[in-house]
């Protein structure tokens, strides 16, 4: 998704898709330029496009599976900007439990009481 930039170079939209391509030390974006807005339209088109990312939500599911795809092949996951709490939340990293280990016929385990 391009960055929306004002005529005189400022960002609009997409200040965190710009960070996110700088820690990924990406050279070029794409950009649209809004050009001949007034200070008022680009004032309130801030407002506007902050107020979407208020309002979405996520599939945490799928969220989940993506992130894991992307911690196996290796990919720094911090970078997302998701944070750890999240992650122990969406259980991200977190492998199949295994299986409790099988006991020898007749053996019990040893529970202190």
């Amino acid at each position: 998704m391009p960055i929306l930039a004002a005529d005189d170079g400022m960002v609009l939209a997409g200040h965190g898709r710009l960070a996110a391509g700088k820690l990924l030390a990406i050279a070029e974006v794409p950009v649209i330029v809004a050009r001949g807005w007034s200070d008022q339209q680009k004032r309130a088109y801030v407002i506007a496009d902050n107020r979407l990312t208020d309002a979405s939500d996520w599939d945490d599911e799928m969220l989940r599976l993506e992130l894991n795809d992307l911690l196996e092949g290796g990919f720094e996951v911090s970078l997302t900007g998701i944070t750890e709490s999240e992650l122990s939340r969406l259980s991200v990293g977190v492998g199949e439990l295994e299986a409790m280990p099988e006991l020898p016929d007749g053996d019990r385990p040893h529970i202190a009481t």
